[in-house]
């Protein structure tokens, strides 16, 4: 059993929790206050022509709303921070404690140089080679494959800027922490593999590597190559490492916590608990705004926390996970207030991906959903639950051999203070998954692969011990199992592109038929395919494309997408790509449902 000031993180000064909330705090209302002062409220109301379709529509904003919430958060912003500096820098208490988590910082520096000039010479060769060659198959996927779900990000909101990104939200495609980095690396360079997946790219890398060292020290060298990088290499880590989205971002900050989780625990801290305090409450709120979903993890950590405390009857540090917790949602709803002022509640919280299901249809969906979930940290969706299941059973063994002292104290120390809580991370997104009765998207939880790699590595770790062979054994069973999973996302990459050849033949045509003709683009699908296409490989190029005919203008063709009839104002085919049909225009096509023509209709410029 954990000793009482291991629980929860000990006595941590009140000071630096208070100075953490504050800043905490600050900077959530800071950025929001950010977003809002640098856009106008015309440039709110002009959102709405980004994306009309579906019957989308952004609610009724006021000019006074819109006003008094960007001055507020400003007010806000300004008070808490003049409030951290009263009780930091401005006194010497507030000092020592700055210095203090400073000086923590360096030792945790010197400990991860330490550790690695622990790391014999083969041991260092064989986890950068691993490092460099997992890296090395991301960059080609990520060069690779086909534009998916981040083609419509880069187009509905990074393109657009910060207000777009921040407060825009007709669909959940808008990762708003990814897509906001996103646009930080657009404004550097506005290609797409530059502004969409270089960054997450380097989070996957991040991850990977921060997880290694965070279970370094508690499992030892070989179960942290195992965890970190089996977890690497699965179908969906390649691909959201490749494809620019928030899931990696997502499980980069959920590592994050359940290290910064296991060092509150910890009865001797190292390098100290500031740190693990501030990385809890900044990945929380940070994780949050990256994927809704990620408050699986936020709740599954401070409900453990709460639980170890309350075992122990420690009421203080009680108060402090509740307080602390409450900053973390209340600097989580600060960064989403601009989404909320001009999306509403409704886009973020009753989207269809987080609406209740019917009770009957939830319960008959719920076994083959967690099925498939599960499947995927194996690697496989309809098959790699047998390997969760063999996995799970081995730490099943451990648990065993722990309750009837056939374990070693360190390793019985490892199974409480490891494996009960990656255990707990694992399973308790079923909790809330069927308070609220929703099935959240497979991907969300691909972040679970940390913890089933974690138990399957902890139970190596324990169970082989006086076989050397088998580190061997295992390692190069991960050859074979990578291979599988790389295999698999080329594979797949390549399907995507050759049921996409025909639009990419289009886009190739009308660049050498028509680069400054104007065409009518009839297809919504197409049009989105070739208005990517256009602001991708020729952004530079005004490209004189509509959805919809304008008054005046001498269209030279209109192109529609299969076998449907020809839409109107068509006029002789003139080529066909695939389902791609390309006629001359001949005349007016059908009237707009609406008198103006919006920004997303139209691709004259960038």
């Amino acid at each position: 059993m954990l000793k009482m000031d291991a629980v929860v993180g000990g006595e941590v000064p009140r000071r630096f929790l208070l100075l953490l909330a504050l800043g905490s705090l600050a900077l959530a209302a800071g950025y929001a206050a950010l977003v809002l002062g640098t856009s106008s409220w015309a440039e709110a109301q002009a959102l709405e022509a980004i994306y009309p379709y579906e019957g989308w529509h952004l609610p009724a904003l006021g000019l006074a709303a819109w006003q008094y919430t960007g001055g507020g958060l400003a007010v806000l912003a300004a008070l808490l921070t003049l409030a951290w500096v009263g009780l930091g820098p401005a006194t010497l208490a507030g000092r020592a404690e700055l210095e203090a988590t400073l000086a923590e910082g360096w030792r945790l520096r010197a400990g991860v140089a330490h550790r690695w000039r622990g790391l014999s010479r083969r041991q260092r060769w064989l986890l950068l080679v691993h490092l460099v060659v997992l890296t090395a198959v991301r960059v080609y996927l990520s060069l690779t494959l086909p534009w998916a779900d981040d083609g419509g990000s880069f187009e509905y909101f990074v393109r657009h800027g910060l207000l777009a990104v921040s407060a825009y939200y007709p669909v959940p495609n808008n990762h708003v922490l990814s897509n906001a980095i996103a646009w930080a690396f657009y404004q550097v360079h506005p290609g797409f593999w530059w502004a969409m997946r270089l960054p997450v790219l380097l989070a996957s890398t991040l991850g990977t590597v921060l997880m290694f060292w965070g279970l370094l020290r508690r499992l030892g060298y070989w179960p942290a190559q195992l965890a970190a990088g089996a977890m690497g290499w699965t179908q969906l880590s390649l691909y959201h490492a490749a494809v620019g989205r928030g899931y990696w971002l997502g499980a980069l900050l959920a590592a994050m916590v359940f290290l910064a989780l296991l060092a509150l625990l910890e009865e001797s801290l190292e390098p100290g608990r500031r740190l693990a305090w501030a990385g809890l409450v900044g990945a929380s709120i940070l994780g949050c705004y990256a994927v809704p979903t990620f408050a699986y993890v936020v709740t599954a950590a401070f409900m453990w926390l709460v639980g170890q405390a309350l075992q122990r009857h420690h009421w203080r540090q009680l108060a402090r996970l509740a307080t602390m917790g409450a900053v973390a949602g209340l600097a989580t709803i600060a960064l989403y207030s601009p989404l909320l002022l001009v999306s509403g509640r409704a886009a973020l919280l009753a989207n269809p991906y987080v609406r209740a299901l019917p009770g009957a249809s939830f319960w008959a969906q719920l076994p083959a959903h967690a099925w498939f979930v599960e499947g995927w940290l194996a690697g496989q969706r309809q098959l790699g639950g047998l390997l969760v299941g063999l996995g799970l059973g081995l730490f099943g063994m451990l648990v065993l051999a722990s309750w009837r002292g056939r374990l070693a104290p360190t390793q019985a120390r490892l199974v409480r203070e490891v494996g009960w809580p990656a255990l707990w991370f694992m399973l308790w997104p079923y909790v809330p998954m069927v308070v609220q009765r929703v099935l959240p998207p497979e991907r969300t939880l691909f972040y679970k692969a940390w913890f089933f790699f974690v138990l399957v590595a902890l139970a190596l770790a324990v169970w082989p011990v006086r076989r050397a062979q088998w580190r061997w054994l295992l390692g190069l069973a991960l050859v074979p199992y990578g291979a599988y999973q790389v295999a698999s996302q080329v594979l797949g990459g390549r399907r995507l592109h050759r049921a996409n050849a025909d639009y990419e033949a289009t886009y190739q045509w009308l660049v050498r038929q028509a680069p400054h003709q104007p065409i009518l683009i009839a297809n919504r699908f197409l049009w989105f395919w070739l208005r990517f296409e256009a602001h991708t490989q020729a952004p530079a190029q005004q490209w004189l494309a509509d959805r919809y005919p304008r008054p005046g203008v001498a269209y030279a063709y209109i192109l529609a997408r299969g076998d449907s009839l020809a839409p109107a104002g068509a006029g002789r085919l003139v080529h066909r790509l695939g389902q791609v049909r390309i006629f001359r225009y001949r005349g007016l096509g059908a009237a707009r449902p609406s008198a103006a023509v919006g920004a997303a209709d139209s691709i004259f410029t960038r």
